[in-house]
């Protein structure tokens, strides 16, 4: 019996949401409310992704809980 092997994908995931947004503004706020419920109900990890995915390269990183400081705070040893 042969293997089947997952078709490969022909586009990354961050280009196709990418370019659904580019074209498609009710995607946007539909992701977007579901950021901001998935926030309210304290599920902090799903709202980031979320946002994340909408803006890819924006520098977003995930911070562990409890600690909020700006990207760009100075770390001193």
């Amino acid at each position: 019996m042969t293997r089947r092997r997952p078709a490969p994908l022909t586009r990354s995931y961050t280009k196709t949401v990418s370019a659904r947004a580019h074209r498609d503004p009710s995607f946007v706020e539909a992701l977007l409310r579901e950021a901001a419920s998935a926030h309210a109900q304290g599920e902090l990890e799903v709202a980031f992704l979320l946002v994340r995915d909408l803006y890819p390269g924006n520098g977003l990183r995930p911070e562990p809980r409890g600690r909020h400081r700006p990207t760009g705070a100075v770390r001193r040893g």
